[in-house]
């Protein structure tokens, strides 16, 4: 069995941090494989000298449980180099898109589907760029910077709201696209808009757009022979009937 999870976007010291590190020792009591589907941090820069407690905390436990499981991580747009500082902490790791099962399967955070969003896609590339991992490595001041942009991504979090921007026609059309390179692709797995979709695509391609973790702990559970995903909370006796299969 798979557990997919996005959005987590945990915050040191808050009850969301609690909440997490209760899901990491619940997903340890079971033997599912899990796939992180992006900022699972509400920042998280992989640059060593920008690591916190919380952050070291999550690396060790999956360095331990890889060794039970297999662990997938996709960086999102709240994640920045840590696929190339963290890499050994996962069974396997990616930037944007991450096909498993012989390609049936696509998982990819979501925000790179939007072509039509120019503007975030552009800042993306450059905030993901090698020139900002130098900077990152050796600006002095630097660390003011990322404060402030934590302080924006914490104001950012506080304004979040239920039922945000979806662009179904868009990911629909992004599916279609990557069965161009995967012929055998059958589910595809988004995270991003933090909000339920589930919707069959051209080719018999199932899309699953989870919502996020850290409004109600929801996650998906996954695995061959379902025809679809299951989407639950994590703490709902069925997602616990779920996990020991």
């Amino acid at each position: 069995m798979l557990i997919v999870a996005a959005d987590l976007h945990v915050r040191p010291e808050t009850s969301g941090e609690r909440a997490f590190l209760e899901f990491l020792e619940w997903i340890s009591e079971t033997t599912c494989d899990v796939c992180f589907l992006g900022d699972v941090m509400e920042l998280w820069i992989g640059v060593p000298r920008f690591g916190d407690a919380l952050q070291r905390r999550f690396v060790e436990w999956c360095r331990r449980e890889k060794g039970r499981r297999h662990l997938y991580f996709l960086e999102g747009n709240h994640e920045f180099f840590v696929v190339d500082y963290e890499a050994d902490g996962f069974t396997e790791v990616a930037e944007d898109t991450l096909p498993l099962d012989g390609g049936a399967l696509l998982f990819c955070h979501g925000d790179i589907c939007q072509a039509s969003n120019g503007t975030h896609l552009f800042l993306r590339r450059l905030m993901k760029s090698w020139l900002a991992k130098a900077l990152l490595k050796w600006l002095p001041g630097v660390r003011r910077i990322v404060k402030r942009i934590q302080a924006t991504f914490r104001r950012h979090s506080r304004k979040r709201k239920h039922g945000g921007y979806l662009p179904q026609a868009e990911l629909e059309e992004w599916v279609s696209a990557q069965r161009k390179t995967l012929p055998a692709l059958r589910n595809v797995f988004l995270g991003h808009f933090h909000r339920r979709l589930e919707v069959a695509c051209e080719g018999g391609v199932r899309l699953t757009v989870l919502p996020a973790w850290r409004e109600n702990g929801e996650i998906a559970f996954y695995e061959a022979s379902m025809k679809r995903p299951v989407i639950l909370p994590w703490r709902s006796a069925k997602a616990r009937e779920m996990a020991r299969k």
